[in-house]
């Protein structure tokens, strides 16, 4: 049929940077690093033709174990960064030699997609010099692109590139005070 449920899942790197000037005294990051970053989602896909699909889907992302180096030029902190970030998006899809819901010897057809929507930030957890800070973020945007093949029947593997943005709106330091985003 033309419409298509689907659940996957993907493993690979991400680069969490946190830029904020948070503190009264005016200390705070510039700071980017890498760590293992894990994607689950779901959507519907529905084919608008036989090589373009329109696609609605939910995606929860987490970068985990980043380790933020500080700078005492900028007078921030050595940190350790974990976040996780649930998106919901809207996106398209084109089949590029084929059909974009390929069946039986057609499964190694090629297809790119494009995508956006919200990002909504769970509570973001920070080990800073070694005392535990948490930030609270506002909504944010998530746009990305992805390559990628049918190699079975159901079955896809492809390679994604995405990018979100969220905003701090508050932060709670090492005694539990908390300080709005500046």
């Amino acid at each position: 049929g033309r419409v298509r449920p689907y659940v996957g899942g993907g493993v690979g790197v991400g680069t969490h940077w946190l830029e904020d000037n948070y503190l009264p005294r005016g200390n705070g990051y510039d700071d980017s690093g890498t760590g293992l970053a894990v994607q689950l989602g779901g959507g519907v896909r529905y084919a608008v033709t036989d090589r373009l699909a329109i696609d609605a889907g939910y995606r929860m992302r987490s970068i985990t174990d980043v380790s933020l180096e500080g700078s005492p030029a900028l007078v921030d902190h050595n940190a350790q960064a974990s976040n996780i970030m649930h998106s919901f998006q809207l996106g398209a899809s084109y089949g590029l030699n084929g059909n974009i819901f390929p069946e039986g010897e057609d499964s190694g057809d090629w297809y790119v997609s494009l995508f956006g929507g919200a990002a909504l930030p769970n509570r973001a957890n920070h080990l800073v010099d070694g005392y535990a800070i948490s930030f609270d973020r506002d909504a944010g945007m998530s746009v990305g692109a992805a390559f990628g093949t049918h190699i079975a029947d159901d079955l896809r593997a492809e390679i994604e590139v995405s990018y979100q943005k969220t905003t701090n709106s508050t932060y709670s330091p090492y005694a539990g005070a908390i300080y709005a985003d500046v």
